[in-house]
């Protein structure tokens, strides 16, 4: 699921430009992840409505061995029932998480911390009107037997249940944590107590969250799991979608009512969310020829009809390079701006510049006081679209750097391109009518 929503974002990113594109993206990816969540807890509260209904017109007779059936009546210990750690409710079972979330230096955004975790049950039995039978495995809680709290509400006695653990209970990492409690929702038990800590309350007790499920003792419950005619019990030994042994709150009746009214709405939800994720995803499918013509987006579409639009990785940079340019030039340093389009080969800054009036053969400042004329410092660096510009402008192809300058060997164009491999500047200058050099031992460009 975390693969797929981060797939459908940069499908649409690559379709669409900007915000727009990783917007879109967010609400295509997002919609398609809660549709297919919602989608799959309907489908398991429509198996398990069918199988409700099913059993409740089955009567009083029994259940194959091994038969997927729904029991419902009241939840009964062999002993004294326990108290839940929180609510402080009786009950048969219970599963608690107690974390905390914190600021991340290195991830960014918020991480959630398990401080404590348990999941207990005694020996239970459901007494029904058809008939009575045992659990014999750790069951999965509907939402109405759920309880999430912050640490303002059960914080001090989630501070008061770690440091009684502490040192009796064992840790464990995520991983661990996640196989015992699988391990008791998939086997036939029939006590189990199991408690495991990870740190400490620290000193903001406000900032817990804790989670609780409970299966209360007196109340009527409505359970679905494999009939065990042997032992007659419940258990999740059949493998099915969704959680293998699930109680709702409630008689069969009630459940069928509720949880369908529940369900018919989330499948309305789903239908939102599926639609809208995936019509979000077929427009950036489509052929850009169509989109393009849609309002609001079609002016960001990034891919040209059938084939990818050719994106210039440094047309910032250059504009940047340009702006940069233009105010030397608008200042008054002319020879700095014509300096800046020589040395980052801006040769459409440079070609405004020609137009502005400055003479291609305006010696630069190369390096420290050594003035050197523009064609023979892009020849020298390979600038082949700047030499271009300069030939274009009237520079002399043969012209070499100003004798004036106390450094200058009288090399030109064309033998600066020569001894620096720039053979394809070489080839311009040469077109232009430049004469190869006399004394130039070796000619890489042949």
């Amino acid at each position: 699921m975390f693969v797929g929503f981060f797939a459908v974002i940069g499908i649409v990113r690559l379709r669409f430009d900007g915000g727009l594109g990783v917007a879109l993206g967010i609400v295509s990816g997002g919609s398609l992840a809660l549709g297919i969540l919602l989608g799959y807890w309907n489908v398991v509260d429509w198996r398990n409505l069918r199988v409700i209904r099913g059993s409740l017109g089955r009567g009083a007779s029994a259940p194959r061995d091994g038969e997927v059936v729904a029991v419902e009546g009241f939840v009964r210990t062999k002993g004294d029932p326990m108290l839940s750690p929180f609510s402080r409710v009786p009950c048969a079972a219970y599963a608690y998480v107690v974390s905390y979330s914190r600021d991340s230096s290195s991830r960014g955004g918020r991480v959630r911390s398990v401080l404590a975790q348990g999941f207990h049950m005694v020996p239970t039995r459901i007494e029904g009107r058809a008939r009575t039978v045992e659990l014999r495995s750790f069951p999965s809680f509907e939402d109405a037997l759920r309880e999430n709290a912050p640490g303002t509400k059960w914080g001090e006695e989630a501070r008061a249940l770690v440091a009684a653990l502490s040192g009796k209970a064992r840790s464990a990492v995520e991983r661990e944590r996640q196989s015992g409690l699988l391990e008791v929702r998939h086997t036939s038990i029939e006590e189990v107590h199991e408690d495991y800590v990870m740190g400490d309350v620290g000193p903001s007790a406000d900032a817990l969250v804790i989670d609780e499920e409970v299966l209360p003792t007196g109340e009527a419950v409505t359970i679905v799991g494999t009939y065990d005619r042997e032992k007659n019990c419940l258990t999740a030994r059949r493998s099915r979608l969704g959680p293998n042994l699930f109680v709702y709150r409630g008689r069969a009746e009630e459940v069928l009512s509720r949880v369908g009214k529940e369900s018919a709405g989330f499948a309305k939800a789903t239908a939102v969310f599926l639609g809208l994720g995936g019509l979000l995803l077929g427009l950036a499918l489509l052929p850009a020829a169509i989109i393009s013509r849609l309002p609001l987006i079609g002016s960001k579409v990034v891919v040209s009809s059938g084939t990818a639009a050719t994106v210039d990785p440094d047309a910032d940079f250059r504009a940047r390079i340009d702006g940069a340019v233009r105010e030397e030039y608008a200042a008054g340093n002319h020879g700095r701006a014509l300096e800046l389009a020589i040395d980052e080969d801006a040769y459409s800054s440079l070609r405004w510049l020609m137009d502005q009036g400055i003479s291609p053969e305006t010696p630069i400042r190369a390096r420290g006081d050594w003035h050197q004329l523009p064609l023979v410092e892009a020849a020298r660096r390979g600038h082949l679209e700047t030499a271009r510009t300069l030939l274009e402008a009237g520079a002399d192809p043969n012209a070499v750097e100003p004798p004036e300058s106390p450094t200058s060997l009288g090399v030109g164009a064309l033998a600066a391109a020569l001894m620096n491999g720039n053979c394809p500047v070489a080839q311009l200058l040469r077109d232009y009518g430049a004469a190869v050099p006399e004394g130039l031992e070796t000619n890489p460009c042949e």
